[in-house]
Protein backbone atom coordinates (compact mmCIF):
# COMPACT_ATOMS: atom_id res chain seq x y z
CA UNK A 1 0.00 0.00 0.00
CA UNK A 2 1.38 3.69 -1.16
CA UNK A 3 0.30 6.55 0.89
CA UNK A 4 0.91 10.06 -0.83
CA UNK A 5 2.02 12.45 2.03
CA UNK A 6 2.81 15.38 -0.50
CA UNK A 7 3.30 15.81 -4.13
CA UNK A 8 3.28 19.67 -4.88
CA UNK A 9 5.15 21.49 -7.25
CA UNK A 10 6.45 25.04 -6.77
CA UNK A 11 8.61 27.17 -9.35
CA UNK A 12 11.28 24.88 -10.97
CA UNK A 13 10.82 22.31 -8.02
CA UNK A 14 9.12 19.37 -7.29
CA UNK A 15 8.47 17.65 -4.07
CA UNK A 16 7.68 14.13 -2.88
CA UNK A 17 6.98 12.28 0.14
CA UNK A 18 5.95 8.68 -0.07
CA UNK A 19 5.31 5.93 2.84
CA UNK A 20 4.84 2.40 1.05
CA UNK A 21 4.08 -0.52 3.33
CA UNK A 22 4.96 -3.26 1.13
CA UNK A 23 7.58 -4.66 -1.10
CA UNK A 24 8.41 -1.88 -3.96
CA UNK A 25 10.37 -1.85 -6.99
CA UNK A 26 10.54 1.68 -9.41
CA UNK A 27 8.04 0.41 -12.37
CA UNK A 28 10.42 2.68 -14.53
CA UNK A 29 14.52 3.92 -14.51
CA UNK A 30 14.87 7.21 -14.18
CA UNK A 31 16.29 8.97 -16.58
CA UNK A 32 15.44 12.80 -16.66
CA UNK A 33 17.08 16.24 -16.72
CA UNK A 34 16.32 17.31 -13.55
CA UNK A 35 18.78 17.37 -10.28
CA UNK A 36 17.51 14.78 -8.06
CA UNK A 37 17.84 14.78 -3.87
CA UNK A 38 16.49 11.89 -2.17
CA UNK A 39 16.25 11.29 1.20
CA UNK A 40 15.21 8.05 3.24
CA UNK A 41 13.32 8.68 6.27
CA UNK A 42 12.53 4.54 7.03
CA UNK A 43 13.50 1.25 6.24
CA UNK A 44 15.96 0.00 3.75
CA UNK A 45 16.55 0.23 -0.46
CA UNK A 46 18.67 -0.86 -2.93
CA UNK A 47 19.31 1.98 -4.64
CA UNK A 48 21.27 1.57 -8.44
CA UNK A 49 23.01 4.93 -9.69
CA UNK A 50 24.55 4.59 -13.11
CA UNK A 51 27.05 1.70 -13.00
CA UNK A 52 27.28 1.19 -9.12
CA UNK A 53 24.63 -0.78 -6.32
CA UNK A 54 24.03 1.01 -2.87
CA UNK A 55 22.67 -0.31 -0.19
CA UNK A 56 20.73 2.16 1.49
CA UNK A 57 19.25 2.61 4.78
CA UNK A 58 17.09 5.22 6.91
CA UNK A 59 19.31 8.57 7.29
CA UNK A 60 20.37 8.40 4.08
CA UNK A 61 20.85 11.47 1.44
CA UNK A 62 21.55 11.02 -2.10
CA UNK A 63 22.17 13.77 -4.78
CA UNK A 64 22.02 12.64 -8.20
CA UNK A 65 23.38 14.88 -11.13
CA UNK A 66 20.79 15.19 -14.28
CA UNK A 67 20.60 12.44 -16.67
CA UNK A 68 21.89 9.66 -14.52
CA UNK A 69 20.25 6.61 -14.89
CA UNK A 70 18.98 5.00 -11.18
CA UNK A 71 16.67 2.67 -10.00
CA UNK A 72 15.51 1.80 -6.46
CA UNK A 73 14.64 -1.35 -5.27
CA UNK A 74 13.89 -3.53 -2.53
CA UNK A 75 17.45 -4.91 -0.78
CA UNK A 76 18.68 -7.77 -2.81
CA UNK A 77 18.93 -10.63 -0.81
CA UNK A 78 16.14 -9.09 0.85
CA UNK A 79 17.10 -9.01 5.50
CA UNK A 80 14.69 -6.97 6.29
CA UNK A 81 11.08 -8.76 7.80
CA UNK A 82 9.57 -5.29 7.54
CA UNK A 83 9.52 -3.90 3.68
CA UNK A 84 8.16 -0.40 4.62
CA UNK A 85 10.02 2.56 3.67
CA UNK A 86 9.30 6.29 3.35
CA UNK A 87 11.31 8.80 1.59
CA UNK A 88 11.22 12.36 0.26
CA UNK A 89 12.13 12.90 -2.82
CA UNK A 90 13.16 16.70 -4.64
CA UNK A 91 13.78 17.27 -8.41
CA UNK A 92 15.16 20.64 -9.49
CA UNK A 93 14.64 21.80 -12.92
CA UNK A 94 18.02 22.66 -14.36
CA UNK A 95 17.09 26.25 -16.05
CA UNK A 96 15.79 27.14 -13.25
CA UNK A 97 17.88 26.56 -10.54
CA UNK A 98 21.08 27.31 -12.49
CA UNK A 99 19.38 30.66 -13.34
CA UNK A 100 18.60 31.04 -9.53
CA UNK A 101 21.92 30.47 -8.50
CA UNK A 102 23.53 32.27 -11.54
CA UNK A 103 21.88 35.48 -10.23
CA UNK A 104 22.68 35.08 -6.48
CA UNK A 105 26.26 34.98 -7.64
CA UNK A 106 26.62 31.71 -5.36
CA UNK A 107 26.70 27.91 -6.15
CA UNK A 108 27.24 26.32 -10.05
CA UNK A 109 24.87 23.56 -9.98
CA UNK A 110 26.03 22.28 -12.44
CA UNK A 111 29.30 21.72 -11.19
CA UNK A 112 27.95 21.00 -7.61
CA UNK A 113 26.23 17.88 -8.55
CA UNK A 114 29.06 16.81 -10.87
CA UNK A 115 31.63 17.20 -7.54
CA UNK A 116 29.09 15.59 -5.05
CA UNK A 117 27.05 13.39 -6.72
CA UNK A 118 26.63 10.15 -4.60
CA UNK A 119 25.27 8.30 -1.63
CA UNK A 120 26.04 10.11 2.30
CA UNK A 121 25.20 8.82 5.50
CA UNK A 122 24.52 10.66 8.25
CA UNK A 123 24.79 11.08 12.05
CA UNK A 124 22.04 11.43 14.26
CA UNK A 125 22.24 15.14 14.82
CA UNK A 126 23.04 15.57 10.99
CA UNK A 127 19.88 13.73 10.30
CA UNK A 128 17.78 16.28 12.61
CA UNK A 129 19.29 18.86 11.20
CA UNK A 130 18.13 17.97 7.35
CA UNK A 131 14.86 16.47 8.37
CA UNK A 132 14.11 20.17 10.36
CA UNK A 133 15.13 21.34 6.30
CA UNK A 134 13.31 19.06 4.52
CA UNK A 135 9.53 19.73 7.06
CA UNK A 136 9.96 23.67 6.16
CA UNK A 137 10.31 22.73 2.24
CA UNK A 138 7.52 21.00 2.22
CA UNK A 139 5.49 22.39 4.77
CA UNK A 140 6.03 25.73 2.79
CA UNK A 141 5.31 23.74 -0.69
CA UNK A 142 1.91 22.85 1.10
CA UNK A 143 1.15 25.79 3.35
CA UNK A 144 1.50 28.39 0.04
CA UNK A 145 2.06 31.24 2.39
CA UNK A 146 3.36 34.55 1.04
CA UNK A 147 7.11 34.86 0.73
CA UNK A 148 6.87 30.95 0.88
CA UNK A 149 8.81 30.73 -2.50
CA UNK A 150 11.97 32.77 -1.28
CA UNK A 151 11.95 30.39 2.07
CA UNK A 152 12.32 27.26 0.21
CA UNK A 153 14.80 28.76 -2.39
CA UNK A 154 16.71 29.70 0.70
CA UNK A 155 16.32 25.93 2.80
CA UNK A 156 17.01 24.48 -1.04
CA UNK A 157 20.33 26.69 -0.76
CA UNK A 158 21.04 25.77 2.50
CA UNK A 159 20.55 21.82 2.01
CA UNK A 160 23.15 22.13 -0.80
CA UNK A 161 26.16 24.17 1.24
CA UNK A 162 25.39 21.69 4.29
CA UNK A 163 26.24 18.85 1.72
CA UNK A 164 29.15 20.69 0.83
CA UNK A 165 30.97 21.17 4.28
CA UNK A 166 30.13 17.70 5.39
CA UNK A 167 31.83 16.49 1.79
CA UNK A 168 34.74 18.83 2.67
CA UNK A 169 35.00 17.31 6.52
CA UNK A 170 35.41 13.92 4.74
CA UNK A 171 38.42 14.60 3.18
CA UNK A 172 37.78 12.31 0.67
CA UNK A 173 37.17 11.93 -3.45
CA UNK A 174 33.96 10.00 -3.19
CA UNK A 175 30.79 10.98 -0.74
CA UNK A 176 30.59 7.86 1.64
CA UNK A 177 28.48 5.03 0.81
CA UNK A 178 25.52 4.16 2.98
CA UNK A 179 26.60 1.88 4.71
CA UNK A 180 30.72 0.34 5.29
CA UNK A 181 30.16 -3.01 3.65
CA UNK A 182 29.09 -4.22 0.09
CA UNK A 183 27.67 -7.42 0.11
CA UNK A 184 29.19 -9.55 -2.85
CA UNK A 185 26.05 -9.64 -4.92
CA UNK A 186 26.44 -5.65 -5.29
CA UNK A 187 29.66 -5.74 -6.36
CA UNK A 188 29.15 -7.86 -8.59
CA UNK A 189 26.28 -6.03 -9.99
CA UNK A 190 28.64 -3.08 -10.09
CA UNK A 191 31.10 -4.91 -11.91
CA UNK A 192 28.99 -6.03 -14.36
CA UNK A 193 27.68 -2.55 -14.75
CA UNK A 194 30.90 -1.42 -14.98
CA UNK A 195 31.65 -3.51 -17.88
CA UNK A 196 28.63 -2.80 -19.96
CA UNK A 197 29.58 0.46 -19.99
CA UNK A 198 32.69 0.28 -20.85
CA UNK A 199 32.04 -2.09 -23.88
CA UNK A 200 29.13 -0.63 -25.38
CA UNK A 201 30.33 -0.76 -28.88
CA UNK A 202 31.50 -4.39 -28.44
CA UNK A 203 29.71 -7.77 -28.18
CA UNK A 204 27.30 -7.56 -25.25
CA UNK A 205 25.53 -10.63 -25.42
CA UNK A 206 24.39 -12.14 -22.23
CA UNK A 207 26.80 -15.22 -23.36
CA UNK A 208 29.55 -12.64 -23.42
CA UNK A 209 29.08 -11.31 -20.01
CA UNK A 210 28.11 -14.76 -18.51
CA UNK A 211 31.66 -15.86 -19.49
CA UNK A 212 32.96 -12.89 -18.56
CA UNK A 213 31.98 -13.40 -14.87
CA UNK A 214 32.50 -16.98 -15.38
CA UNK A 215 28.23 -17.15 -14.33
CA UNK A 216 25.57 -18.70 -15.77
CA UNK A 217 23.60 -16.58 -18.13
CA UNK A 218 20.81 -17.63 -15.91
CA UNK A 219 22.18 -16.30 -13.26
CA UNK A 220 23.76 -13.12 -14.49
CA UNK A 221 20.15 -11.81 -15.90
CA UNK A 222 18.57 -13.09 -12.15
CA UNK A 223 21.45 -11.07 -10.23
CA UNK A 224 21.17 -8.13 -12.35
CA UNK A 225 17.29 -7.67 -12.12
CA UNK A 226 17.04 -8.47 -8.40
CA UNK A 227 19.70 -5.86 -7.92
CA UNK A 228 18.77 -3.09 -10.31
CA UNK A 229 15.31 -3.95 -11.11
CA UNK A 230 16.35 -3.65 -14.93
CA UNK A 231 17.08 -6.21 -17.79
CA UNK A 232 20.61 -5.99 -18.86
CA UNK A 233 19.10 -5.23 -22.41
CA UNK A 234 17.32 -2.13 -20.90
CA UNK A 235 20.88 -1.12 -19.65
CA UNK A 236 23.08 -1.84 -22.22
CA UNK A 237 20.43 0.47 -24.09
CA UNK A 238 20.15 3.16 -21.93
CA UNK A 239 23.97 3.77 -21.77
CA UNK A 240 23.86 3.69 -25.65
CA UNK A 241 20.81 6.16 -25.96
CA UNK A 242 23.04 8.90 -23.43
CA UNK A 243 25.80 8.09 -25.26
CA UNK A 244 23.69 8.97 -28.71
CA UNK A 245 22.36 11.92 -26.57
CA UNK A 246 25.83 13.37 -26.42
CA UNK A 247 27.10 13.07 -29.23
CA UNK A 248 23.20 14.94 -31.38
CA UNK A 249 24.34 17.55 -28.88
CA UNK A 250 27.88 18.22 -28.83
CA UNK A 251 28.76 16.98 -32.94
CA UNK A 252 27.29 17.10 -36.03
CA UNK A 253 27.44 13.82 -36.99
CA UNK A 254 24.98 12.03 -39.11
CA UNK A 255 22.31 10.09 -37.76
CA UNK A 256 23.71 6.98 -39.22
CA UNK A 257 27.08 7.94 -38.15
CA UNK A 258 26.46 8.43 -34.29
CA UNK A 259 24.07 5.10 -34.75
CA UNK A 260 27.33 2.71 -35.21
CA UNK A 261 29.09 4.92 -32.07
CA UNK A 262 25.89 4.27 -29.79
CA UNK A 263 26.40 0.45 -30.10
CA UNK A 264 23.53 -0.20 -32.92
CA UNK A 265 24.06 -2.08 -36.03
CA UNK A 266 21.66 -1.03 -37.89
CA UNK A 267 19.41 3.37 -38.51
CA UNK A 268 16.44 1.35 -37.81
CA UNK A 269 17.21 -0.35 -34.42
CA UNK A 270 18.87 2.76 -33.35
CA UNK A 271 15.56 4.89 -33.70
CA UNK A 272 13.13 2.60 -32.42
CA UNK A 273 15.09 2.52 -29.36
CA UNK A 274 15.62 6.21 -28.58
CA UNK A 275 12.37 7.06 -29.30
CA UNK A 276 11.51 4.94 -26.31
CA UNK A 277 13.54 6.47 -24.01
CA UNK A 278 13.39 9.95 -24.92
CA UNK A 279 10.03 10.21 -26.96
CA UNK A 280 11.25 11.93 -30.29
CA UNK A 281 13.63 10.87 -33.14
CA UNK A 282 17.45 11.39 -32.93
CA UNK A 283 16.80 13.85 -35.29
CA UNK A 284 13.84 15.66 -33.31
CA UNK A 285 15.77 15.78 -30.05
CA UNK A 286 18.79 17.50 -31.81
CA UNK A 287 16.75 19.91 -33.03
CA UNK A 288 14.94 20.50 -29.96
CA UNK A 289 18.57 20.84 -28.09
CA UNK A 290 19.70 23.57 -30.12
CA UNK A 291 16.50 25.48 -29.87
CA UNK A 292 17.11 25.18 -26.14
CA UNK A 293 20.25 26.22 -26.15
Amino acid sequence: MEKIISLEKLNGLTLEHVIRDDFFTMSSTHFHPEFEIYYLYKGSRSYFIEDHVYPVKAGTLIFIAADKIHKTTDLYPSTDKNPSHERLLLLLDEKFYCSFFDMANALNLQCFFKEYSGVLTLTCQEKSEIEKILFIISNEMIQKQEGNSFLIHSKITELLLFIMRKYKLLHTDKMIISNNTTSSSAETVSNIASYISENLTADCSLEKIAAHFFISKYYLCRLFKSSTGLTINEYLNMKRVKKAKYYLETTTFPITKISELSGYDTLTHFERIFRKYTNQSPLQYRKNYKTDI
